[in-house]
């Protein structure tokens, strides 16, 4: 049973390989089933996992910027698998330089790395639960009233963004593509 949804801001959307109308197929032949556009945002959401891909980080970034309607929140990257911020840390400050009033408090961290959610979908395991995530909160004094976005690449079947939100009980994400299987 999946735990219930937490509201998220997506730039994009691509039916990824893993759908429930793909995943019969060997990967590649899934793969070729996307639309010009779905590739090209998956290519994208993954290009924004390396903090040196700026320029496919400053584009995702100016995205996701205009997906944030109101004027002041507080920008928190989702860390990766291994626990590292760098690509969402990355990705947060691109959306600070395209909304200045914005502001990035690395406000998570991982108590431990975790299996790669990708790496586990390709090989037919099992997604990872909100616990397994071991998902954090940082010691930063966040302000009480601000929105909290918690930034990442991609989201799939929302487990991350589940146990990012368990740490503040508040906030939504934002992603630049949303690759859940059935949306």
């Amino acid at each position: 049973m999946n735990p219930a949804p937490v509201s998220c801001l997506c730039a994009r959307r691509y039916v990824g390989p893993h759908s429930q109308h793909l995943q019969h197929l060997p990967l590649k032949v899934a793969l070729a089933q996307l639309s010009p556009v779905e590739k090209e945002t998956r290519r994208v959401a993954y290009a924004i996992k390396d903090p040196r891909n700026r320029q496919e980080i400053t584009a995702a970034a100016r995205e996701m910027a205009q997906l944030i309607a109101c004027n002041h929140a507080v920008l928190i990257p989702v860390p990766a698998s291994s626990g590292s911020i760098a690509a969402n840390l990355a990705l947060a400050q691109a959306i600070q330089r395209e909304r200045p009033t914005l502001a990035v408090i690395p406000a998570l961290r991982r108590r431990a790395s975790v299996d790669s959610t990708c790496r586990r979908a390709k090989a037919g395991l099992p997604r990872l639960t909100v616990a397994e995530h071991q998902m954090a909160r940082v010691l930063y004094r966040l302000p009480k009233d601000a929105p909290l976005f918690y930034v990442d690449n991609v989201t799939t079947e929302g487990n991350t963004l589940r146990a990012a939100w368990q740490c503040f009980k508040r906030g939504c994400g934002l992603m630049f593509a949303d690759a859940s299987p059935d949306a």
